[in-house]
């Protein structure tokens, strides 16, 4: 079965960065909660954060047979839940160094918005 990760990096309306990991999403639950509200231009919900379009830097989904981040585990020996830089994790799932994720999905979900951009960080 396949299950998606998804990760946002976002700001306030302060201007302060923001950066969450949701895990486990099911086909179903990623378009209801994420794509579908992203593509409308509407706020999502991701980890109890309730995050706007307009707020997003940076947007990736991941294509995963595993859905507990506690059973991903990373080069550097630490499981997706215990590794506290996101970037890290980020850097991890798009070289494709874990045979359990199969790399950057955003692409078939997101709709481009003028700003937002999936790149290296």
């Amino acid at each position: 079965m396949e299950h998606f990760h998804v990760y946002a990096k976002y700001r306030d309306s302060q201007g302060k960065s923001y950066r969450r990991f949701g895990f486990g999403y099911s086909l179903e639950k990623l378009r209801k909660t994420i794509v579908e509200p992203y593509n409308e231009n509407k706020p999502f919900w991701l980890v109890g954060s309730r995050i706007y379009p307009s707020q997003v830097e940076l947007l990736f989904i991941f294509r995963s047979s595993e859905n507990k981040p506690q059973n991903i585990i990373l080069p550097n020996g630490k499981t997706a839940i215990d590794e506290e830089n996101f970037d890290y994790i980020v850097k991890c799932f798009l070289r494709r160094n874990i045979p359990s994720i199969f790399g950057d999905s955003t692409h078939n979900f997101i709709i481009p918005a003028k700003g937002v951009a999936a790149r290296s960080i």
